[in-house]
């Protein structure tokens, strides 16, 4: 009994040995862990998809209503609008939606045009935008940008390559699409 006895006790103490060893073991890791968060929190220098962008710093393309022509054939308004480049990179492509409305500010109908020209600081391209009014041109009294998204040259948050700009609500999104 007494030589069962004694490696037994030998095991037990081992492992109560070895246990204190690895907590720690895990107490220094668990240090080292929160010192590397730390560190990336300190370092990272792109905002990520989570936070919310400001809108000045955003809102980089500035549009100009050029023309408005109601001859066309068909009952449509076209209007023609330049969208100039502000930021202090070139934008590989932008798309812009355009809203109609009538005399009491209601929106009659919208339309999107897109831009795949390189677009240089301080240069524009200009888009042409056709209402769809169900035949009656003259209920247009207005029409204005509401809403763009561009491709900056840059990505502007880690995984993401389409800034979002909404000009009815100031808003800023990311987002990553495939061109």
């Amino acid at each position: 009994m007494k030589k069962l006895l004694i490696p037994l006790i030998a095991i037990i103490i081992a492992s109560f040995c070895t246990a204190c060893g690895n907590s720690a073991e895990l107490d220094a890791l668990k240090k080292e862990n929160d010192e590397l968060k730390q560190q990336i929190a300190q370092t990272s220098s792109k905002p990520s998809s989570t936070e919310a962008p400001a809108f000045d710093s955003h809102n980089v393309v500035e549009f100009q209503l050029t023309n408005e022509d109601r001859t066309s054939y068909d009952e449509e308004v076209i209007c023609t609008f330049t969208a100039t480049n502000t930021l202090n990179e070139p934008i590989k492509r932008i798309s812009a939606t355009i809203a109609y409305y009538d005399a009491n500010g209601n929106t009659l109908c919208t339309d999107s045009r897109t831009s795949d020209v390189m677009i240089e600081p301080g240069k524009f391209v200009t888009l042409k935008s056709y209402s769809s009014v169900d035949g009656n041109k003259d209920s247009v009294a207005s029409a204005d940008v509401i809403s763009y998204e561009y491709v900056p040259t840059t990505e502007p948050a880690e995984g993401c390559n389409t800034v979002e700009v909404n000009l009815q609500t100031k808003e800023i999104k990311y987002a990553e699409y495939y061109y």
